[in-house]
């Protein structure tokens, strides 16, 4: 959803050089971001992070957003 806060994971899923670019650019895990643009036909995401705009690639973004897996509002794990 377009200007909405989102929350940042799964740094490691993506290859290293990525993540160091992002990281480079004050992007980490549990980072909050604010969503501005979605380009159709999966294209590039616009967020902005600390005063400046970034563009991602769809693929990288989608990566980063999933949410976390496991510990569904308690410790259990075999739903």
């Amino acid at each position: 959803m377009i200007n909405s806060l989102i929350t940042l994971h799964h740094f490691d899923q993506l290859e290293q050089p990525v993540a160091a670019r992002l990281h480079s650019l004050g992007l980490t895990e549990g980072s909050t971001i604010l969503l501005l643009q979605r380009y159709p036909f999966h294209g590039p995401v616009i967020i902005e992070s600390n005063h400046q705009r970034i563009a991602l690639r769809y693929r990288i973004f989608s990566i980063l957003t999933q949410p976390p897996r496991g510990n569904f509002h308690g410790d259990r794990t075999d739903w």
